[in-house]
């Protein structure tokens, strides 16, 4: 069940509206906020902070910002038209596991009397600055940072000063001017946010000081919200609270979905599109493709299209077996029968649009006969019909690639190569010839997939971006060249 918790969410975003049927009729009516405990309330409002919906306090009162937040979440992710519990079921499943990988909880700071949300689990052990005026940590693999400090009003009254000189340039800041609070926090010219608050107490002004780039500012609002005087109980869910029903309850209807073969997924793509079938003869195989390992046990993922029909195949030249493959998804997981030393990370959320990516496989293998890697960025999120479990690529790739992997720049899996477009068909239906519109599976679905059957993905911690040479030496290591028999 954890690992069903954890990659589920792609399951709701594509098929919530197909779940009515299965799932318990409540689940579809409004939420109402009313009958979950403030601890749940607040780990709501804490999911849609972390998902970038909502900007507040995380303090459990549920207004008019929070439910406007939970309805822009449900309209955009799940096209519901309004905020049913399923939607909440759905929201909490989806950051479920990234809190718990990360560790994200409230911690006491003792001598300032003051609580916050940290990642425990991803947390740089806390350091005297040179000045010898701030404690600072920082979020490892992101750029979130964190310095708290304790002064008197004219000290304080700098750091504010500070903050506004960074800041300024790029719209009007955010300010709270109070008498035993102020806050000052908006973007720098290039995008960066800062974020400057400082309660008076009787020992001083207590100052908080968040900073982080574009990408994670996101998290700046998250622990901005979740700053408290005094201490505050831990995130939690309420045990046997309403919460804890409405995530039982989504994840039955999913697991009965499942089960039943109710939910209809897209059609699998054409498997002579990306794959290389060649006719049968007696002296050589008939096609191959391209895998990659993701368990210690040397099991190996690819495409069900490129191991569909043989009679036998093998990897790296060596015989496998098929354990199971799911022409739905166009997944398949392959037995090798010998355990590697490496295999595949898996990246934690979901490739942003426009991010680079590098695809690693075999194609064209009767031509160019070794690995080859080719570098895109993510051109779009879904693929030909705004299908959702596909995302649109750049990288180009041939007959061959299918099953590779597609990487981020810290060389985690986010996709599956599965197809490319038919540029002399669409050439012939439209006039012109596309490039570069190439498909991946995303990786949220092939995550669900190897969890499905028993292989547990690995989740990636790198903490930067690699060369573009490792990251090609370390895939290749893990990249494994399928042939059909």
């Amino acid at each position: 069940m954890p690992r069903l918790l954890i990659f589920v969410l792609g399951f709701m975003v594509l098929f919530a509206s197909e779940l009515r049927a299965i799932g318990d009729d409540w689940l579809f009516d409004p939420f109402d906020a009313d009958r979950l405990s403030w601890g749940d309330r607040r780990f709501i409002q804490m999911a849609l902070s972390m998902n970038g919906d909502y900007v507040g306090m995380l303090d459990g009162d549920w207004g008019g910002s929070s439910q406007s937040a939970l309805e822009v979440y449900a309209n955009r992710e799940l096209s519901s038209g309004y905020a049913s519990y399923i939607d909440v079921g759905a929201l909490v499943l989806g950051v479920i596991g990234r809190v718990s990988d990360e560790g994200w909880d409230y911690s006491y700071n003792r001598t300032l009397d003051i609580s916050m949300l940290t990642p425990a689990g991803k947390t740089t052990p806390p350091k005297t600055s040179s000045s010898g005026n701030f404690v600072d940590f920082s979020m490892i693999g992101e750029s979130l940072g964190y310095s708290l400090t304790i002064g008197d009003t004219s000290f304080t009254a700098r750091l504010h000063e500070y903050t506004l000189e960074q800041i300024s340039g790029r719209g009007e800041p955010y300010t709270v001017r109070k008498p035993r609070l102020v806050i000052t926090s908006g973007e720098t010219a290039a995008g960066k946010g800062f974020y400057t608050r400082s309660d008076w107490r009787k020992n001083g002004w207590v100052t908080v000081m968040l900073s982080a780039d574009t990408q994670d500012r996101v998290l700046v609002t998250l622990v901005a919200g979740s700053i408290r005087n005094g201490r505050t109980p831990p995130l939690m869910f309420e045990p046997d609270g309403e919460l804890v029903r409405i995530v039982r309850a989504t994840v039955s209807a999913l697991e009965e979905s499942e089960r039943k073969g109710d939910v209809p997924l897209p059609a699998a793509p054409d498997p002579n599109v990306a794959s290389r079938k060649e006719p049968a003869t007696d002296d050589g195989p008939r096609g191959s493709g391209t895998g990659f390992v993701v368990g210690e046990n040397g099991e190996v993922l690819s495409n069900a299209h490129v191991v569909r029909g043989c009679a036998a195949i093998t990897v790296d030249g060596l015989p496998a077996t098929v354990r199971t493959s799911n022409d739905d998804f166009d997944l398949a997981l392959i037995d090798t029968g010998s355990p590697r030393p490496d295999f595949a990370t898996f990246a934690p959320g979901l490739a942003p649009l426009n991010s680079d990516v590098t695809v690693i496989g075999y194609p064209l293998s009767g031509l160019l006969g070794g690995l080859n890697v080719t570098r895109g960025a993510v051109s779009s999120l879904t693929g030909i019909g705004g299908d959702a479990t596909r995302m649109q690529i750049s990288a180009p790739v041939q007959p061959g690639n299918s099953g590779g992997p597609v990487v981020n720049a810290r060389g985690a899996v986010v996709g599956v190569v599965v197809s490319k477009l038919d540029a002399q068909y669409l050439a012939s239906k439209i006039g012109d010839i596309p490039q570069n519109v190439n498909f991946a599976i995303r990786g949220e679905i092939a995550k669900l997939f190897l969890s499905m059957h028993g292989v547990e993905p690995s989740i990636a911690v790198e903490e930067q971006a690699l060369p573009p040479e490792e990251l090609a030496a370390r895939m290749k290591k893990v990249t494994t060249f399928i042939e059909c028999h």
